[in-house]
């Protein structure tokens, strides 16, 4: 399934978009240019990745989006989803030559409140199940690989 985001609304996204004396976007070649690219590759990141994992989850029942009434469930599910499945995000250490996990904070989730993306709503219960499953396969693949070492 293909994602497909809006993110008209999501004023952090739209704050990282460089603007002229006016105040309008600057525009070249037909692409936004942003004034902080660093944000806004970290912000398309966590959109992805989000998103991947909303397919899973999905939104609380309504809308199809992260809004100022559902963002703490959606960070709820996102945090059950990472602890069923791992951190979805790495940083990397170039001293120590080693990568860390990074798990989503509740900030990641509520600067994108008005990002919108079709990866579809579930009840908790339906969320809770989709973890579970998540959960048992990862419990019945550690059992296999222990079965077949004790067998070999």
């Amino acid at each position: 399934m293909a994602l497909h985001w809006n993110l008209s609304q999501c004023k952090t996204w739209q704050s990282t978009y460089a603007l002229d004396d006016e105040g309008k976007e600057i525009i070249v070649d037909g692409e936004r240019q942003f004034a902080d690219e660093e944000k806004s590759d970290e912000l398309w990141r966590n959109i992805q990745t989000i998103g991947m994992m909303l397919i899973n989850v999905g939104f609380p029942k309504g809308e199809w989006g992260i809004n100022d009434e559902n963002w703490q469930e959606v960070y709820t599910r996102i945090y059950m989803a990472e602890k069923a499945m791992g951190a979805m995000r790495k940083q990397w250490d170039d001293e120590l030559k080693i990568s860390h996990d990074v798990y989503f904070q509740p900030i990641d989730i509520y600067e994108l409140i008005g990002a919108k993306v079709n990866s579809g709503c579930k009840t908790n219960l339906q969320a809770d199940k989709a973890i579970a499953k998540i959960l048992r396969r990862r419990a019945q693949e550690k059992i296999n690989s222990f079965c077949k070492q004790i067998n070999s």
